[in-house]
């Protein structure tokens, strides 16, 4: 595939799909997207570590919500399945046993609701997601989340979601500007 033909399938009609999403209303769709971004932003702004989930799951609610109404079944199923991993991974990080759960069970999620390369971005982004968070930490686990914001950001593309693509670029920069503060044996600098 040329690289017109790449840049075509995620762009052509992506302000089309955004502004009119299959069988849903646009400005109010969209505006819940912004609504989740908003929350997921927030949480990783703030310090307090049940402050912090408490306001990720309620961004989490509203991604399984936005996605649902976009009918990108398989993102609103992993929205859905983070809500529980955040919790899971939280209480077990670095278990084998619950991120091999969780794999499978993105695995089997993206197996019931297929829906093309759209799936597919969902699908890995969930499954790096669910690795990275379980495995590492520091600048690795940063880079990791930035990897995952890309993958996001296709899917986003091509399911027509203007504030989940936003989301994810604001999601990098947040992760570039931590790694940027987090010293070389991955202690926090005294940058201001």
């Amino acid at each position: 595939m040329e690289i017109h033909g790449v840049a075509a399938l995620f762009f052509d009609g992506f302000v089309e799909r955004a502004l009119h999403p299959q069988g849903s209303h646009g400005a109010a769709v969209q505006m819940l997207g912004a609504a989740a971004g908003a929350a997921t932003l927030a949480a990783f702004c703030l310090r307090d570590e049940k402050a912090m989930l408490r306001v990720l799951s309620f961004g989490l609610v509203l991604w399984t919500l936005h996605h649902g109404l976009l009918h990108a079944a398989t993102a609103a199923a992993g929205s859905a399945l983070s809500l529980l991993r955040v919790g899971c991974l939280l209480r077990w990080k670095g278990n084998p046993r619950i991120e091999s759960l969780f794999c499978a069970a993105n695995v089997l999620a993206a197996a019931l609701t297929w829906n093309g390369p759209a799936s597919a971005f969902a699908l890995a982004a969930m499954t790096a997601a669910t690795i990275g968070m379980n495995r590492l930490e520091g600048v690795w686990l940063r880079a990791c989340l930035i990897c995952v914001s890309l993958l996001w950001i296709g899917h986003h593309l091509l399911v027509g979601s203007m504030g989940g693509a936003a989301t994810e670029c604001a999601l990098i920069c947040a992760n570039l500007w931590a790694i940027s503060r987090i010293g070389p044996l991955g202690t926090e600098t005294s940058k201001a």
